[in-house]
């Protein structure tokens, strides 16, 4: 019995540790989208983004990342976000020679909670003309694995320990 409560006490320990290294690693990345994101202002906030674009293949398939902290500079010049929005999409060419886009939707709280998740398939032709634009079905589940795994890849992108 002494074992077995042992056993759950370092359980624990190690899960709490985890969520601290994860809350740092949070962090981090707030101040390295704070201190290198690109500005834009827009009706809804100002955006500091950090973008990845990664080609795929040669046909211009690619993939593009964009992170987003949204928020508002205070009098003294400091840049405080009300939230964090991402926003991923895949774009491959199908066989008709359009593109095919898969995009994931995220909103999440300075805290790193996710306030909400869209996921959309899109094509398009190649002069952007919108050929159809559909709405999928996002179970938590799913929506939760695809948020970690991308902030998971937000982290090695910017070298966040």
């Amino acid at each position: 019995m002494k074992k077995l409560i042992a056993s759950i006490f370092v359980s624990i320990v190690m899960l709490g540790s985890a969520a601290l290294a994860s809350g740092s690693q949070w962090e981090n990345l707030n101040q390295i989208i704070k201190d290198t994101g690109t500005v834009s202002e827009t009706q809804f906030g100002i955006y500091l983004t950090l973008s990845s674009i990664v080609p795929i293949g040669t046909e211009g398939a690619r993939q593009a990342d964009y992170l987003s902290a949204v928020g508002g500079y205070d009098e003294n010049g400091n840049f405080h976000a009300g939230h964090l929005e991402g926003v991923s999409e895949q774009w491959l060419i199908d066989a008709d020679g359009n593109w095919s886009i898969d995009q994931w939707l995220f909103r999440v709280s300075v805290d790193g909670e996710i306030d909400w998740i869209a996921h959309y398939h899109m094509v398009q032709k190649p002069n952007g003309t919108m050929i159809s634009h559909d709405s999928l079905i996002v179970d938590d589940g799913e929506g939760e694995s695809k948020w970690h795994s991308w902030v998971e890849d937000w982290y090695a992108r910017t070298g966040v320990m």
